[in-house]
């Protein structure tokens, strides 16, 4: 080591030390701080829940008194009593049955009496003959052509016979015999049908036949 680094040094260390004992008077001379002040905050502690106490147990029924039994007396057995032989058992009459009175049955209504069968009716007559009736005229085109059949009129007598409506109820199959029936019987005088011996009013089915073997 040089001189000049052993100067250096010794002056470092002189100035550390220089500063040690500064520090060390500095901190002799400061008066003592006061103590500081410590607040202590006692905290009431939270109530703790209130338990019910535990219930206590339910009184042990007492056990009921067995109910004492009486036994009854035994009775003693009655002396046998003499039995009477079957001539000597007086005998009743049986009792009557007794009638029971019928109800009253309701008086029967006699039946009305029936009523009048109604009189017979008799049916009209033409009696072509007796009043001058005229047959139907067979149409000569319809013997020419061979037409025959036989027509069924459905004829309204009146209650003095003469004819009031009429009409074909079934054809002969050819309208000329027909419309010959038709205008023939319309102009007829019938004799009336009667009930009771009276006129009355009637539809009538007149049969018409057409031949040609007829003259």
């Amino acid at each position: 080591m040089d001189r000049n680094q052993a100067t250096r040094l010794g002056l470092v260390t002189g100035a550390h030390v220089l500063l040690i004992g500064a520090l060390l008077h500095t901190v002799q001379t400061q008066p003592p701080l006061p103590p500081k002040e410590i607040t202590v905050t006692l905290e009431t502690p939270a109530p703790l829940p209130v338990v019910a106490p535990p219930d206590p147990k339910p009184p042990q029924p007492k056990p009921r008194p067995q109910p004492v039994i009486k036994r009854e007396p035994v009775p003693k057995p009655l002396p046998k009593m003499p039995v009477a032989k079957p001539d000597q058992v007086a005998t009743e009459p049986p009792p009557r049955p007794v009638q029971e009175t019928p109800p009253p049955q309701p008086e029967a209504k006699p039946a009305p009496a029936p009523a009048p069968a109604p009189a017979p009716v008799s049916p009209p007559r033409e009696d072509a003959n007796a009043n001058g009736n005229m047959k139907p005229a067979y149409p000569p085109v319809s013997r020419k052509l061979g037409e025959e059949g036989r027509v069924l009129l459905e004829v309204h007598i009146q209650t003095d016979g003469t004819v009031s409506d009429i009409r074909v109820k079934t054809s002969s199959g050819f309208p000329r015999l027909d419309n010959s029936a038709l205008d023939a019987v319309r102009k007829w005088k019938f004799t009336p049908a009667k009930q009771g011996g009276q006129p009355i009013a009637m539809w009538y089915v007149l049969p018409v036949t057409f031949s040609l073997t007829q003259p």
